[in-house]
């Protein structure tokens, strides 16, 4: 009797550490990977997004996420009366 209580309680604390191990990857996110040194970031002059340097589009001193947002940076600075 005392071996199957035993083994019903080695059992149990299995099932107890398989299930604590699961919830615990589920909630603990994966670390992220840092930056490297070589990156930089620069803001957007238009929607104030932070984007790496490498794929940004640049304009005299002004630099954009996207061409999109360097055309209409432009256009606004065309029609603005004085510049």
């Amino acid at each position: 009797m005392g071996l199957r209580i035993f083994f019903i309680l080695l059992v149990v604390w299995a099932i107890a550490l398989i299930v604590r191990t699961l919830v615990r990857t589920k909630i603990d996110p994966p670390p992220v990977k840092p930056v490297t040194d070589n990156t930089t970031l620069i803001k957007c002059e238009y929607c104030g997004v932070h984007c790496v340097d490498a794929s940004a589009f640049h304009y005299q001193e002004y630099h954009f996420c996207c061409k999109a947002h360097l055309d209409q940076y432009l256009q606004y600075t065309e029609k603005k009366p004085g510049a």
